[in-house]
C-alpha cells in the first residue's frame, strides 16, 4: 500500500556526512533521514535495504560521478525519485542531470524551506505516480473545446519558452479552469527544467499511439505541477533521425482540447512541418517579438508568411518581451513596422527572468505582484476576457 502523504518523508542522502545540507535536512521535521552514504556504492546498498521514499544527491559533492550515480540509482530504484542539489547557473550541467534521471533539483544556496517543499513536490507526485497505477481512473470529466493558444517567436532567445509557462499558469489562476502546457520543441524543449518537473513520458509518447487517444492514456502521460496545471513534457530520449508526423500532432492537440479549457503551446522557432500544423491548429497565435531589429525583422517576416497561409482575421496577436521605455527603439515606431498593435507589452526584468528559470519557480508564482507578472496576468484576462466574450475566435483588447 502506498505510503500517506502526511507522513514522514524518509530520505536517503548521498553526500559528504558533514556537508552543511545534511544539517539543514536533519533540521527539518517532516522529513527523516534514513541513511548517508559517502559513496557511491554505499548509495546503491542503502537504495537497496532502506527502500527510501525520495533520494537526495548533492551533486556539487558528487562531482563528475554525479550523472552516472543519478542515472544508475534512477534505472534500480524506479520508485525512489532522485532529487539533485546543483550548482548554481550551470545549466548544461542541470540538464545532463535531469536527462540522466532526476525527478526534480534544487540550487544553492537554498533555504530549510526551498528544500522541504522541493521534497514534499517530488514525493507526493511519486505517490501520485503509484496511485495511478494501482487505482481504477476516475470518471472522465464531461467534454470540452477548450482554446489552443500557440506561443511562437521565429527567433531564438526572445523569450517564448517563459512566457508560455507564465502564461498557463496564469490563465489557471484567473479563470480557474483546466490548462495544460504542452512543450511544442519535442527535440530541446526546456519546459521542464523551467518548471522543474520530470516525468518518465511526453509528447512521443502519445504521438505513437496518436490513433488510440483517450482520457486515461493521456493523463497517463502528464505530468502534475503544483499551480493546477498539467504539462505535456517534450521527449528527451527522441532519436536524431525520429521523424514525427505533422497528423500525429493535430490529433494529439484535439483530443487536449477536449479535456482542457485551454492547450497553451510553447512551440519552437523553426518553422517545419509540425510547427505549422501546430500554429494551423491554434485558436490564437501570440507571435513574441523584442525591441531589437533583428528580432523585430524576423517578425515582420513571419506575419508575411502568415498571410500567405490566409490565417483568419485577428489570429495571430503581437507580444512585445522585454520592453524599457529607455530602448532604443520606441513603441510608436515598433508599431509602426507591424502596422497593429500588441496585444501585451512584458518590461524587461532580467534578474526576475533568470531566477525564476534557475529556480524553476515561475515568476507569476514567486513574484505575483512583480510589473513581470502582472503584464502576464493582464494577457491572461485578455485571452479569458475574449474567449468569454466573443468565443474562440473572438478579438483580444488590453489597457495599455
Amino acid at each position: 500500500m502506498a505510503q500517506a502523504p502526511s507522513s514522514r518523508i524518509r530520505v536517503l542522502v548521498a553526500a559528504d556526512a558533514a556537508s552543511k545540507m545534511v544539517k539543514t535536512l536533519k533540521a527539518i521535521e517532516e522529513v527523516q533521514m534514513v541513511g548517508i552514504a559517502s559513496e557511491a556504492s554505499d548509495a546503491f546498498t542503502q537504495a537497496e535495504e532502506l527502500k527510501p521514499d525520495v533520494i537526495l544527491v548533492d551533486g556539487v559533492w558528487a562531482k563528475e560521478g554525479a550523472i552516472a550515480l543519478i542515472r544508475d540509482l534512477t534505472a534500480r530504484f524506479p520508485a525512489s525519485p532522485v532529487v539533485v542539489i546543483t550548482p548554481q547557473g550551470e545549466m548544461d550541467y542541470l540538464r545532463q542531470v535531469m536527462l540522466a534521471g532526476a525527478r526534480g533539483f534544487i540550487t544553492v544556496p537554498f533555504s530549510e524551506a526551498e528544500l522541504a517543499s522541493t521534497l514534499r513536490q517530488i514525493h507526493e507526485l511519486e505517490l501520485q505516480r503509484r496511485a495511478h497505477l494501482i487505482l481504477k481512473p476516475a470518471p472522465p470529466e464531461e467534454p470540452v473545446k477548450g482554446q489552443l493558444l500557440a506561443v511562437f517567436g521565429p527567433k531564438g532567445g526572445v523569450g517564448r519558452t517563459i512566457i508560455a509557462v507564465n502564461l498557463a499558469i496564469a490563465l489557471r489562476e484567473v479563470t480557474k479552469k483546466r490548462v495544460v502546457l504542452v512543450d511544442g520543441n519535442m527535440r530541446f524543449g526546456d519546459v521542464d527544467i523551467v518548471l522543474n518537473v520530470r516525468s518518465n513520458y511526453g509528447m512521443l509518447d502519445l504521438l505513437a499511439r496518436a490513433n488510440e487517444l483517450d482520457a486515461e492514456l493521456i493523463d497517463g502521460v502528464l505530468a502534475p505541477h503544483s499551480s493546477g496545471i498539467k504539462v505535456l513534457l517534450a521527449s528527451c530520449q527522441m532519436a536524431a533521425n525520429q521523424a514525427v508526423r505533422p497528423e500525429q500532432v493535430k490529433k494529439v492537440l484535439a483530443k487536449l482540447q477536449e479535456m482542457f479549457d485551454y492547450v497553451v503551446v510553447d512551440t519552437q522557432p523553426l518553422l517545419n512541418d509540425c510547427t505549422l500544423a501546430m500554429l494551423k491548429a491554434a485558436d490564437k497565435i501570440l507571435l513574441v517579438t523584442t525591441p531589437e531589429m533583428s528580432s523585430l525583422r524576423n517578425a515582420r517576416l513571419f506575419l508575411d508568411v502568415a498571410e500567405s497561409l490566409e490565417y483568419a482575421p485577428g489570429k495571430l496577436c503581437l507580444v512585445l518581451n522585454r520592453y524599457h521605455s529607455k530602448s532604443q527603439i520606441k513603441l510608436p515606431d515598433i508599431e509602426r513596422i507591424f502596422k497593429r498593435p500588441f496585444l501585451a507589452k512584458v518590461p524587461s526584468d532580467g534578474a526576475l527572468a533568470v531566477y525564476s528559470i534557475n529556480r524553476g519557480v515561475p515568476f507569476v508564482i514567486s513574484h505575483p505582484r512583480s510589473a513581470l507578472a502582472q503584464s502576464l496576468f493582464q494577457l491572461a484576462r485578455a485571452i479569458a476576457k475574449g474567449s468569454d466574450q466573443n468565443g474562440r475566435a473572438g478579438s483580444l483588447r488590453t489597457k495599455d
